[in-house]
């Protein structure tokens, strides 16, 4: 039924507009309009969610579709997300405070690989990370001197002590 995002945004919750936006082009025959998978993006600066598409119109060169959101940790496990700024075809709006969507976003799993979180309706997003960013090292002493290793025959080393090279 063409009217049901419509239905599922109204009454069931989970929908944000970029989701229902990206749902309703893809509702139209792949002819006229052919929408690309989404790719998903946070960063550690403000705006710091990117979400980002490529439209095709009529067969013509794939635009790219981006809606920038700014996400605010307001506790441990919650989030708060507000749609900032879109980007279309190479032009940049800035969405006006009053009409800005916001939703509250609750962490309930996160690992290396995986996050999930749900809004307040209670419908899951599950993001898999595709990459770690430059800023983590996998070295968790990064920028500190490591002091050498002992070997086992230094001379400080007490007599009592039984070392690899005495058995």
């Amino acid at each position: 039924s063409p009217t049901r995002p419509l239905a599922l945004f109204l009454y069931a919750g989970g929908y944000t507009p970029g989701l229902a936006g990206v749902s309703l082009l893809r509702m139209l025959p792949e002819s006229l309009l052919d929408v690309g998978g989404l790719e998903l993006t946070i960063t550690r600066d403000q705006p710091r969610v990117t979400a980002k598409t490529s439209v095709s119109v009529a067969g013509a060169g794939a635009r790219d579709l981006v809606v920038l959101t700014n996400l605010e940790a307001e506790t441990a496990l919650r989030l708060k997300e507000t749609y900032s700024t879109f980007q279309v075809a190479g032009r940049t709006v800035d969405i006006p405070e009053r009409l800005r969507y916001t939703r509250k976003l609750f962490v309930t799993y996160l690992d290396d690989d995986l996050l999930v979180v749900r809004d307040e309706s209670g419908v899951p997003d599950l993001l898999l990370r595709k990459s770690f960013p430059d800023w983590i090292n996998d070295d968790p002493v990064a920028g500190q001197d490591a002091a050498p290793a002992k070997d086992a025959t230094d001379d400080d080393q007490p007599s009592d002590v039984e070392t690899p090279s005495d058995v």
